[in-house]
């Protein structure tokens, strides 16, 4: 996403907060990742009016809707104005990808903002929406590429979520910072990778970071756009020659 598009979010956003105040009133944002959801919540910590939850309909989403409301309120998370949706197709002349499933449904003239998470599994595929566009899919989307399909409604609390594949890397690093620790998870040279991080390429926990003596703390996440992403998952001392042994885990 280009920083224009986020501007004009962000722009979106302050008129949302400046409603519920006027109206002291809740209401709902539409779906944003990751990266546009760090600036959301810094600037709605801004804002002592209000307070707000985001959820993406379970624990581990990353595509995101924010709930805003008056400080005093309290909200109730069923009121998230998302629903669930299965996908299946016949996996024995079939192998469907989350692009495919994508590209599916925003051919029906679908905007990405009103679609969450696209959940792989084998021949299924669980899609999370707004409500509002739901019955629509249900109806239209018969096809993803020459794969017949079938829609059908999935209750979120029956979502049969596959765990996040991984492989560990463990290595060591001479320090935290950001160029190390992306040059040993990515399997990139220093010389490759800090030219990558001052284009902006790099990300920690969704927000970007130019600087590549950025120091990584344990459990950070780190992206490398077009490369995937991995996770600082442990730190376990030091080694003689006063190393940082570290244990990486590299999303598959």
């Amino acid at each position: 996403m280009e920083d224009q598009d986020r501007k004009l979010i962000m722009a979106k956003i302050e008129d949302l907060v400046k409603w519920v105040i006027k109206n002291q009133s809740w209401n709902t944002t539409w779906f944003s990742d990751p990266t546009t959801q760090v600036r959301i919540e810094r600037y709605l910590n801004s804002i002592r009016e209000v307070s707000y939850k985001k959820a993406g309909g379970y624990s581990s989403s990353e595509r995101n809707i924010f709930a805003i409301y008056p400080d005093w309120m309290e909200f109730d998370d069923d009121l998230f104005p998302y629903c669930a949706l299965s996908i299946s197709w016949d996996s024995r002349y079939y192998n469907l990808e989350h692009r495919d499933i994508l590209g599916s449904i925003l051919g029906l003239g679908i905007k990405r903002d009103k679609i969450g998470d696209i959940i792989m599994d084998d021949n299924i595929s669980y899609v999370i929406v707004m409500e509002d566009i739901s019955s629509f899919i249900l109806t239209s989307l018969s096809k993803v590429g020459r794969a017949k399909v079938k829609v059908t409604y999935k209750e979120l609390g029956q979502l049969d979520i596959p765990e996040p594949e991984y492989k560990d890397i463990r290595t060591t690093v001479p320090s935290m910072r950001l160029d190390c620790l992306a040059s040993s998870g990515f399997r990139l040279s220093r010389n490759k990778v800090l030219p990558l991080i001052r284009e902006g390429k790099v990300y920690v926990n969704w927000e970007q970071i130019v600087k590549p003596d950025y120091i990584v703390k344990e459990g950070d996440l780190i992206t490398l756009r077009g490369s995937g992403r991995i996770k600082i998952a442990k730190l376990s001392g030091l080694t003689k020659k006063n190393r940082i042994t570290v244990l990486i885990q590299k999303y598959i």
